[in-house]
C-alpha cells in the first residue's frame, strides 16, 4: 500500500531531543508519500506527510540528510497507542545508506518512468500542464521573474550568498546563467514534477508545487539545463504522441547541443546553466525588448535577497544592472496572522480543496518588506513607485 514491496524508502533524518524519526519519507524514485487512511481509518493523519519511527539514536547519522532505509509496520501495541493502524517503524536490520544518486541514472529512469505511464494519463498530465502554463504567464515577463526568484532561493554559502545572474540572447536560445547553488536531486526531482516543489518545507522561499519553472514553456518547447553534474533536457520534437515533455528529462551530453550553447563562456563557467529555445524566433528580439525595459530599474533586484548583479548579453550590447542599497532606505515589518485568518487557512490545507501550501499550515506571521528612495540619512519622494506582489 506504501508503493514498496520491499518497504525501502527514503527519508530525512530528524533528530530533536532525542526524539528521532525519517520525515518527508519518499518512494525510491524521490515520490513524496503520505499516510494511508480513509474518513474512518486514521482520520488525524490520512493524506499527511508520511514519517517513520526510530527507537534508538542513529549517532552516525546527519540530522537534514536524506538516507535510503527498511522500514517495517509498527507493533500492534505502538499502532493502537498512536491510533494509527498503518504505522510504520524502522528496520534495523537493515543499515540506512546517504542517499545520492547518480545524475545521468536518476534521469534515464525518471524518462522511464514518463515512458511507461499509461497513454490516457500522459495526454491527460500534458492538457493539465498546458493549462498550468496559461494561467501562471499572466504577462510576457514572469517566466523571467521566475528564474530570478530561482536563482535567488538558492545561493552558495560558499560565495557568501550572493548570487550574480546573466541573460545572453544568442542566434536561437536565450541562456540564463548564475553563481547560485548546484543542482541536487530534489531540485531536479522539483522541475520534472507537479506538485512536487523542493521550496514546499521554506516559509521564506515563494516557490509552490514545482510550477514556477514550468513558465518557461509558453513560449519554448526546449529547456537543456546543466548544473551540479546534471545535464539534461526538455524536447518535445522527441515525443510523436501527446505527452507532458515539461517534465520528461532527457540525459544529454554537452556535446550534443549547439556551439552557440556550450561554448558560450557564461554558459561553461556558471554553476547553473540553462537554454530556451522559442518556438518562433523571433520571441528572441521580444525577449530582448523586455530584458531592456525590467532592467532599466535597478529597483528590480531590491526585493530578490541574494541576487547582487544582473547582466545582460544581447548581439547589439551589453546591460548590466547592480543592487545599489546605498540609494534606498530597506524595511521589514512582521504580521502577526489573526487567529480566525489562521484557522481558515489551516481548514483549507486540511480539506485538501485549495492552492493553499502545506508549509503555512498554522502559520504565525509573515513579513512584508519595503522600500524608499533616500539621500544620505534622510528619506526622499520615490519615483514611480512600484509595488511587487
Amino acid at each position: 500500500e506504501y508503493d514498496s514491496t520491499e518497504m525501502i524508502f527514503i527519508g530525512q533524518y530528524y533528530n530533536y531531543q532525542g526524539t528521532c524519526r525519517f520525515v518527508n519519507v519518499k518512494t525510491t524514485d524521490y515520490f513524496s508519500l503520505n499516510f494511508l487512511g480513509n474518513d474512518e481509518l486514521n482520520t488525524k493523519l490520512k493524506g499527511k506527510k508520511l514519517w517513520v519511527h526510530i527507537h534508538n539514536e542513529l549517532s552516525d547519522l546527519k540530522p537534514g540528510v536524506f538516507y535510503q532505509f527498511k522500514a517495517k509496520l509498527s507493533s500492534k501495541a505502538i499502532r493502537e497507542r498512536h491510533e494509527n493502524p498503518f504505522a510504520l517503524q524502522i528496520d534495523e536490520t537493515y543499515k540506512p545508506i546517504e542517499y545520492n544518486p547518480d545524475p545521468r541514472e536518476f534521469i534515464n529512469k525518471r524518462f522511464l518512468i514518463a515512458e511507461n505511464t499509461h497513454f490516457a494519463n500522459n495526454q491527460q498530465l500534458a492538457k493539465a500542464l498546458n493549462s498550468i502554463q496559461r494561467e501562471i504567464n499572466k504577462s510576457p515577463e514572469t517566466f523571467i521573474f521566475e528564474l530570478l526568484q530561482n536563482a535567488s532561493d538558492y545561493p552558495d554559502r560558499a560565495r557568501d550568498n550572493k548570487v550574480y545572474v546573466s541573460f545572453k540572447i544568442s542566434d536561437n536560445y536565450l541562456l540564463f546563467c548564475h553563481s547560485g547553488a548546484v543542482f541536487k536531486v530534489n531540485n531536479v526531482h522539483s522541475i520534472c514534477s507537479v506538485n512536487e516543489s523542493d521550496k514546499s518545507e521554506s516559509i521564506d522561499k515563494i516557490g509552490f508545487k514545482g510550477i514556477g519553472f514550468k513558465s518557461v514553456f509558453k513560449d519554448c518547447n526546449f529547456a537543456y539545463i546543466k548544473s551540479g553534474g546534471y545535464s539534461f533536457r526538455f524536447d518535445s520534437s522527441k515525443f510523436v504522441t501527446e505527452k507532458p515533455y515539461q517534465i520528461i528529462p532527457i540525459w544529454t551530453e554537452p556535446s550534443e547541443m549547439a556551439a552557440e550553447i556550450v561554448e558560450t563562456t557564461i554558459f561553461k563557467n556558471s554553476s547553473v546553466s540553462i537554454a530556451l529555445k522559442p518556438r518562433r524566433r523571433e520571441k528572441l528580439e521580444e525577449y530582448h525588448i523586455i530584458l531592456n525595459r525590467l532592467f532599466t530599474d535597478d529597483r528590480i533586484l531590491l526585493f530578490l535577497p541574494n541576487i547582487e548583479n544582473a547582466k545582460i548579453i544581447t548581439p547589439t550590447g551589453f546591460k548590466e544592472s547592480k543592487k545599489n542599497l546605498l540609494d534606498y532606505w530597506m524595511g521589514k515589518e512582521q504580521v502577526l496572522i489573526p487567529d480566525n485568518i489562521r484557522e481558515w487557512i489551516n481548514k483549507e490545507i486540511d480539506e485538501n480543496e485549495s492552492v493553499v501550501p502545506e508549509k503555512y499550515y498554522d502559520i504565525q506571521s509573515s513579513v512584508i518588506q519595503f522600500a524608499t528612495s533616500r539621500s544620505s540619512n534622510q528619506i526622499i519622494k520615490t519615483p514611480n513607485a512600484v509595488l511587487y506582489n
